[in-house]
């Protein structure tokens, strides 16, 4: 994500929060990435019971 929005130029705050979010939503649609993610730190997507 970061390398996809060092390139752009932005009109104010409004402008970079909008892109920011673009660029998040998209990263949900991925589900490999994701799945990647946790799997790199050990976290899960179940918590566990107390």
């Amino acid at each position: 994500m970061k390398r996809g929005i060092t390139n752009i130029v932005v009109h104010g705050v409004d402008g970079l929060a909008a892109i920011v979010k673009q660029r998040l939503r998209a990263c949900q649609q991925q589900t490999d990435l994701i799945a990647g993610f946790l799997a790199q730190t050990g976290m899960t997507v179940d918590p566990e019971p107390p």
